[in-house]
């Protein structure tokens, strides 16, 4: 990502090299990266990714050998990157690892009730970097330790886990668990919700949701939406 940032960063404070970058990808701008939100600087990196070819060739044109000549160090430097095939390797791979991270964190930007399923998404996102390392722990860890740590600091509340499991649609389809997050959270939800003398018919109702009883869902209409209906 900090090669990424310093090819975008050169590029776009040298007028004499953005006019080339314009012209080997045909108008096509690389994203600026922002200090304010994570996932634009996997946009910036994967934008840079999209034009491999043509900053290839950029780099090797006659009017980028001006601009090394006039800026000696730096201008090297971007072309070392760009010439370096561990660069483009690493980044297609931190691309392929943090896809999952970054439709999660659009989910979260975005409006209208997605917070309702940001448990389970979360949780899904995790196995799906955990797959795209091939079960690599060195890889996904730290990745999961970059989510589980904005989780419990900035989005993790109890409401979330509860919420997903009584998600019939989530949970009839297997996308969440009865865990001991849940365990808990449903004691505690019941012990300040629920009237003491009713805890044994709410208990019955959860055993009966926990093995599926069909009785819960019996009209087709019910199972149909149920089965279709966008988490």
């Amino acid at each position: 990502m900090t090669k990424a940032r310093q090819i975008v960063k050169f590029i776009y404070n040298k007028q004499q090299a953005l006019d080339i970058m314009r012209t080997y990808t045909k108008g096509k701008e690389l994203k600026r990266p922002s200090a304010t939100r994570l996932a634009f600087h996997f946009i910036c990196l994967h934008s840079i990714l999209k034009q491999e070819e043509n900053l290839r060739f950029m780099i090797a044109s006659n009017d980028w050998r001006l601009i090394e000549e006039v800026e000696k160090d730096h201008a090297r430097d971007i072309t070392y990157f760009i010439q370096n095939e561990d660069f483009w390797n690493m980044g297609k791979e931190i691309i392929m690892l943090v896809e999952p991270l970054v439709k999660v964190l659009k989910m979260v930007d975005g409006e209208g009730t997605t917070m309702r399923y940001l448990y389970e998404t979360l949780d899904r996102a995790k196995e799906a970097i955990k797959t795209a390392s091939k079960d690599n722990k060195k890889k996904y860890m730290p990745y999961w330790k970059i989510i589980d740590r904005q989780w419990t600091r900035n989005l993790h509340n109890p409401i979330h886990a509860i919420a997903a499991f009584l998600n019939p649609h989530l949970f009839w389809n297997k996308m969440v668990k009865m865990d001991e997050e849940v365990r808990e959270v449903l004691d505690i939800v019941t012990r300040k919700l629920v009237p003491r003398e009713d805890y044994s018919e709410i208990a019955n109702e959860l055993v009966k949701y926990h093995n599926k009883d069909p009785t819960l869902f019996c009209e087709r209409l019910a199972m149909t939406v149920i089965q279709t209906a966008h988490p």
